[in-house]
């Protein structure tokens, strides 16, 4: 074939696999010009069974953490069931981790643990953000955060973190409220608010937090509920 002067430029419209004689070697595609962006998922998987050359003899069964191995069912892999294993614990990292403390408390927001407050000879209100995902820890920052303490009581809202009550050297009943996205708190209001109190227990209902007994010199069974955001509808008669 002759050489086309200019190169690639000058050729004009798709050229199909069909208008290609001969073999294209490895030699003639440059280094790391195919990625795995531009394959069918699990074609390279496919494609090596086909040839005999899959790690995994014909019959063979592999074990996947996925429940729906896309890739795996690509290739033509039959998923027939589950197998349950025994429980298991590991270590996870604590590069940038929060001090040691005790009294804190933690939260599960559906992608970090949320870890504040404690004690550790000193009272704390700083805390930490852990990603299992990741494996990973952010700091909470203690810019307008509440009061040192321990025993208080956090609940997570599906976009904050609420802590109240607890104690330091006195028992408390003021908190804060804890945004992730922003890294940033706003104060809980004291209007209105339960009396101090530690050991309590708190719970979130989907649109408030109920708050429930604890101690403060004596033993409490009174309850509140606290209500982040109300909203009120404005109308206007014609």
């Amino acid at each position: 074939y002759a050489a086309l002067a200019g190169g690639a430029s000058n050729l004009l419209g798709t050229l199909a696999a069909a208008q290609i004689t001969g073999a294209i070697t490895s030699s003639q595609i440059a280094s790391n010009s195919i990625t795995a962006g531009q394959l069918a998922v699990g074609a390279a998987a496919a494609n090596l069974a086909v040839l005999g050359q899959a790690p995994v003899p014909s019959g063979g069964m592999i074990l996947s953490s996925n429940p729906a191995n896309a890739n795996l069912l690509a290739a033509g892999y039959v998923k027939l069931g589950k197998v349950d294993l025994g429980d298991v614990w590991d270590q996870r990292g604590t590069n940038g981790a929060p001090t040691a403390r005790f009294g804190h408390t933690a939260v599960w927001t559906g992608s970090e643990m949320i870890v504040w407050g404690g004690y550790n000879n000193i009272f704390l209100n700083d805390g930490g953000r852990y990603n299992p995902a990741g494996n990973s820890w952010t700091a909470v920052t203690t810019n307008g955060a509440p009061d040192v303490r321990r025993y208080h009581t956090a609940v997570w809202t599906g976009t904050e973190m609420i802590v109240w009550g607890g104690a330091n050297s006195i028992n408390l009943n003021n908190g804060g409220r804890y945004t992730p996205a922003g890294d940033s708190w706003t104060a809980v209001t004291t209007s209105g608010a339960p009396a101090v109190r530690s050991y309590h227990t708190a719970v979130w209902t989907g649109s408030a937090m109920i708050v429930w007994g604890g101690y403060n010199g004596s033993f409490l069974n009174d309850t509140f509920g606290y209500t982040p955001v109300r909203t009120l509808y404005l109308y206007q008669r014609p």
